[in-house]
């Protein structure tokens, strides 16, 4: 799959859990109980998964590196295509 297509999707994900968590503020203490829990897993899942993402963007930049490529222009998926 494509880093940054990766990013794309998480990108799109904190910005809905950041909706929805101003839309909960607003909300009935009843649906705040019940929601509160989820968002904040959500939003722990989310900064993972953005950790994770920029710990690949860092092994890509190594293998670009490594491989005497421009980090710029060096694509993962292309490069696993031709190890294959």
């Amino acid at each position: 799959m494509n880093v940054e297509a990766l990013k794309g999707d998480i990108n799109q994900l904190r910005e809905k859990v950041k909706k929805l968590t101003s839309q909960l503020e607003s909300s009935s203490t009843d649906l705040q109980k019940q929601f509160s829990t989820f968002l904040t897993s959500a939003s722990k899942e989310v900064a993972l998964v953005d950790a994770d993402i920029q710990e690949i963007e860092a092994i890509s930049k190594d293998l670009a590196e490594y491989f005497a490529e421009d980090p710029k222009t060096f694509k993962m998926e292309e490069c696993f295509g031709i190890l294959r």
